[in-house]
């Protein structure tokens, strides 16, 4: 069975191959560098501030759309990609221990 951060890889991945007459409308950073880093820091300031399970799903999506932009950009191999997203939904996991 897939982890939950290798399915969602695999998702975007097999979405990507469906829809190569469309990756013109995806969203690609034009400096990648500095966009990154700062939506890295962004998502986990929005972990560290849920209070409830709302806001949580809310910074899961974020994960997601970061996972998602990370995976279009040839700098990164799978397997960075793969301990980026481990990394990610292991900081989600524990924040959402932390609110029961």
């Amino acid at each position: 069975m897939l982890k939950q951060s290798e399915n969602a890889l695999y998702n975007y991945r097999a979405f990507l191959f469906k829809t190569d007459s469309m990756k013109q409308f995806l969203f690609k950073p034009e400096n990648y560098s500095k966009w990154s880093i700062l939506a890295l820091e962004k998502i986990k300031k929005t972990i560290d501030s849920c209070v409830t399970q709302a806001h949580l799903e809310s910074a899961k999506n974020m994960v997601e759309h970061y996972i998602l932009t990370i995976s279009l950009n040839e700098d990164h191999s799978d397997i960075d990609i793969s301990d980026i997203s481990d990394q990610l939904y292991l900081y989600l996991n524990l924040k959402q221990s932390n609110l029961h």
